[in-house]
């Protein structure tokens, strides 16, 4: 069996094999990365549509709810098989990396939202009034007082999601992103 081993090694490690891993390794990296911060930018946008009040922006928090529970439960591979198929049933002729990285932010946007917004509710209550008490709007309260302060809770799990995006995006070569 060794024997076998070593004489079909060569022909597993050839060139356009390592060329190949090589380009799906990178594939898969830049589909992490693009989720990763894209994602982000859209979670934050989705937290702060969550803490805002008032019957205006009712029906946006509902959708920012909806969403993230939707796409929290929904696994990765279906998400990215309905994504796929949205995009050949509209017509629209996109690379397939365009179509993964669709699917692939609006799963980070929506796991990433809830880890801020738990770190956002880390923050004592008391610090939010002092910030309404010195007449912060949200997203200056938000800003200077309390994302510094939620950094501490946000980055553990974010990092571990971010470890754990990297493994999942792999799933991307199903629909034919290599």
């Amino acid at each position: 069996m060794l024997e076998r081993l070593a004489q079909e090694l060569p022909a597993l490690f050839g060139y356009y094999n390592v060329v190949f891993v090589a380009k799906a390794a990178l594939a898969t990296l830049a589909l992490s990365a693009v989720g990763c911060l894209v994602g982000t930018a859209l979670a934050l946008g989705l937290v702060l549509v969550r803490l805002t009040s008032g019957w205006t922006l009712a029906p946006l928090r509902w959708f920012a709810i909806f969403f993230v529970e939707v796409f929290r439960r929904v696994p990765f591979l279906v998400t990215l098989m309905l994504v796929f198929f949205a995009f050949q049933l509209s017509g629209a002729d996109l690379p397939l990396f365009a179509v993964a990285a669709a699917s692939v932010c609006l799963i980070a946007s929506a796991f990433l939202s809830e880890i801020i917004r738990a770190g956002f509710e880390s923050v004592h209550r008391n610090q939010w009034d002092a910030a309404a008490a010195m007449n912060f709007g949200l997203l200056t309260s938000v800003r200077y007082i309390v994302l510094p302060q939620a950094w501490r809770v946000i980055l553990p799990p974010a990092f571990s999601f971010f470890v754990l995006f990297i493994k999942d995006t792999a799933l991307a070569s199903q629909i034919g992103v290599i």
